[in-house]
């Protein structure tokens, strides 16, 4: 058993790495004496139990001192293993009871995908987990230019150093025991290399260069780039965004999926990735990406600053200069010559066309337009089915999909396209 004393070192006390997360520390520690995480937390903390606890979010001064005394390594050290350095530049402040911006949680529930790694980096002769690997806004590893991982790519279950029982399992799976080391991570775009780069500069200066706003504090870019996040991944507007990105830029991306998710953080960081380069898009040359995806979607101030009480000036002065909506209600009158226009013109009174011409959507007005197109013929749509397909494939495929972090559909459409291809 460990002794608590301040004139003996425990026996394993390995050094903390460059760039390194407590928590990653901390396991090291615990391996290097023959324990699991839980159980030399159990011990420093006598009654305290590690469960789902983020040890890297903020310090407990009595485990630091405990620690200290025991590895001879000064507290002050320490206090650089946690995410505190980033308090200012990417998050404000640390709220215990709401989640951190851009930091995820990290522990032992089965989808906190806070802990990212690198498969590559893992295989080194001292295994580590870094601090730069915790930031949602990074999803590809600087040193090998490769996609970085937040799950097993066995079973699915995130990544838990503190959940690993021994040194020889540190850089395994804690749920299935699969080598994380083993998964196949491609080289990531040289575009979306560039926007990590510029991000990682973004929070190392403070400060970050927006359009006609000049320089702009870091955490007002970060909170505009995360609110275009949002857009691109989740809510109705981010399929139309989406395409408009794709038809201003012409990236050729084959069919792209990103999983509709409230909480990007969830998203795996291959999707992840990819909803980054269309936000970043829409931050470059700013305003006018922005305000012309929007006006593309039809995106309105209203939607852009319901319940935002602490958007930034650069967001907010953008939103109520140009995407400020017009008259809320259309009368019979004005529907009426609307529709004898479109007659007229030979054009289908439908409700898109409808709202097209009179730049509203005008939902109580919606039963009086003409139908619009009829479904696709069962077979020729776009989402269609397999029949004949038995159960255990559908469940298999969906949680494959869900691996993956693509949407069934699309990802049965992307591995159907591959098969052909090679058989062909």
């Amino acid at each position: 058993m460990l002794r608590m004393s301040d004139a003996h070192h425990w026996p394993g006390r390995p050094s903390p790495c460059d760039g390194e997360t407590f928590s990653s520390w901390f396991a090291r520690v615990a391996h290097a004496n023959f324990l699991s995480p839980s159980d030399l937390y159990a011990a420093v903390l006598p009654g305290a139990r590690l469960y789902s606890v983020d040890l890297d979010r903020r310090s407990d001064p009595d485990l630091l001192n405990v620690l200290s005394k025991n590895t001879g390594i000064p507290e002050e050290q320490l206090l650089t293993l946690f995410l505190t350095e980033f308090q200012g530049r990417v998050y404000e402040r640390d709220n215990p009871k709401a989640p951190l911006t851009w930091l995820p949680h990290s522990g032992g529930s089965r989808n906190s995908f806070g802990q990212q790694a690198c498969p590559r980096c893992l295989a080194s002769s001292t295994p580590f987990y870094r601090k730069a690997w915790r930031l949602s806004f990074a999803t590809i590893c600087p040193k090998h230019g490769t996609g970085l991982i937040d799950r097993c790519h066995k079973c699915g279950y995130a990544i838990a150093p503190l959940q690993t029982p021994s040194e020889r399992l540190f850089c395994h799976c804690h749920n299935c025991g699969a080598d994380l080391r083993s998964a196949h991570e491609p080289k990531a775009d040289r575009i979306d290399q560039d926007v990590q780069a510029f991000l990682e500069d973004v929070v190392k200066r403070g400060a970050a260069p927006l359009g006609q706003n000049g320089y702009v504090h870091s955490l007002s870019y970060f909170w505009i780039l995360r609110k275009l996040l949002r857009l691109v991944v989740s809510g109705e507007f981010s399929l139309p965004i989406q395409e408009h990105v794709l038809k201003e830029t012409g990236w050729t991306l084959g069919s792209p999926s990103i999983r509709r998710l409230k909480n990007v953080d969830r998203l795996p960081p291959t999707p992840r990735r990819l909803a980054l380069r269309f936000a970043s898009h829409l931050a470059n040359d700013w305003p006018d990406n922005f305000i012309s995806a929007c006006r593309a979607a039809r995106l309105t101030q209203r939607r852009l600053l319901r319940a935002e009480e602490h958007a930034p000036f650069a967001f907010v002065a953008v939103v109520e200069a140009h995407l400020c909506e017009g008259p809320t209600t259309v009368d019979n009158r004005q529907f009426d010559r609307a529709v004898d226009f479109l007659v007229r013109h030979n054009q289908q009174p439908t409700h898109a066309a409808l709202s097209d011409l009179l730049n509203n959507r005008i939902h109580a007005k919606r039963h009086l337009a003409a139908a619009g197109r009829q479904c696709a013929p069962y077979g020729t749509h776009r989402y269609w089915k397999l029949d004949g397909v038995a159960p255990e494939t559908r469940e298999a495929a969906k949680r494959a999909a869900k691996l993956a972090g693509e949407n069934v559909g699309p990802w049965v459409d992307r591995i159907i396209q591959k098969a052909l291809e090679q058989k062909l």
